[in-house]
């Protein structure tokens, strides 16, 4: 048998709860200089659709990067260097267009597991995911959570 990951976003966040517990050195915000130019997002998405074989799969990438990128820059930062609130605020957009589980299926998946790369990789000096920290502290976030809990795609 195997086991299952928490239910809840807060759960899987380990030490860092919301962005205020983060020290301020540690913050993505600090590392703006570091990513500035680079596009770090294809680098992720090269990685992510060589080991998937469904053009479907490519297609999600694909509009997710258009409309997180579009997000970050019209929030003037760069998109490896979200906070939990740039994550709520697309959330809306794309809860404005489509149903949580889509949102989720389509979306969300691809951005969580983005900054679940980061936070492992070892180019990379991300040690807290703000999509979990959103989807912990924030209303539509949260309910394309509740959308991926209730597939039991944890």
């Amino acid at each position: 048998m195997t086991e299952s990951k928490p239910a809840t976003p807060t759960a899987r966040l380990g030490i860092y709860k919301q962005l205020d517990a983060v020290p301020e050195s540690l913050r993505l915000g600090s590392y703006a200089d570091r990513y500035d130019g680079t596009d770090i997002w294809s680098t992720w998405a090269d990685q992510a659709t060589a080991t998937h074989t469904s053009q479907r799969y490519t297609t999600h990438v694909d509009r997710t990067a258009r409309t997180w990128k579009q997000h970050m820059a019209d929030r003037g930062r760069h998109h490896a260097l979200a906070r939990p609130l740039d994550i709520e605020t697309w959330a809306e957009t794309i809860l404005d267009r489509c149903q949580p589980l889509s949102a989720y299926q389509i979306y969300f998946t691809k951005l969580e597991a983005f900054y679940e790369w980061l936070r492992y990789h070892p180019d990379h000096v991300h040690c807290y995911n703000p999509v979990l920290m959103a989807a912990a502290q924030h209303d539509a976030v949260a309910t394309i959570w509740a959308a991926k809990i209730a597939r039991r795609e944890c």
